[in-house]
């Protein structure tokens, strides 16, 4: 066996095995096909009643859109009339404030001019007051301390026994050392 024979041999072995394989993929092939071709009808079978819903409700929803227009023009001019409204609102508080500011400078104004009589009598009373003298508060807070002192001090001696003797204050500090606290302040400013 040379090589030609085996080569003869082996060749219509192996064109034969391609061609089954070629039948079996064409067999498979067409298998698909078909299987492809029953799956698109299915799904038309199907998608036909939904585009027909949808072509219902897009029918159905026409007439709304139309009324829909108008129904945002409508929308669209309260919106403008509301803005309207607010900028009349907000220039009328801008005038209001103006009045405000204007009411508040005259009452200013009032109350300056009220006053302006009232300082000058207050003024004048006390440029009199200052003429005329007078007992200052604590000239008279100093003679009532000395005078209650002077009185509590009699008071003591005379309840005090007789053989214990009695001393006399020194200052004035130590005399009103014995008056009540209240007497003290003008003694000290007095000192």
């Amino acid at each position: 066996m040379d090589a030609s024979s085996v080569f003869g041999i082996i060749v219509p072995i192996v064109f034969s095995l391609v061609g089954i394989a070629l039948i079996w993929l064409i067999i498979e092939l067409v298998k698909t096909v078909r299987n492809a071709n029953d799956m698109v009808v299915s799904a038309q079978e199907k998608l036909i009643p939904a585009l027909d819903h949808i072509e219902k409700v897009t029918g159905s929803l026409e007439p709304a859109a139309e009324r829909v227009d108008p129904l945002v023009e409508r929308v669209s001019l309260t919106v403008d009339a509301a803005n309207l409204e607010l900028m009349r609102v907000d220039q009328i508080l801008e005038d209001v404030s103006e009045v405000t500011g204007s009411v508040s400078s005259a009452a200013g104004s009032i109350d300056s001019i009220t006053k302006a009589p009232a300082n000058l009598v207050s003024t004048i009373s006390t440029k009199v007051s200052d003429v005329l003298g007078g007992h200052k508060s604590s000239d008279v807070a100093e003679q009532l301390a000395q005078a209650k002192a002077q009185a509590e001090a009699a008071q003591v001696a005379s309840e005090e026994p007789e053989a214990a003797p009695q001393q006399e204050p020194q200052s004035k500090a130590e005399a009103s050392s014995d008056a009540p606290a209240y007497f003290t302040y003008g003694q000290e400013k007095a000192e």
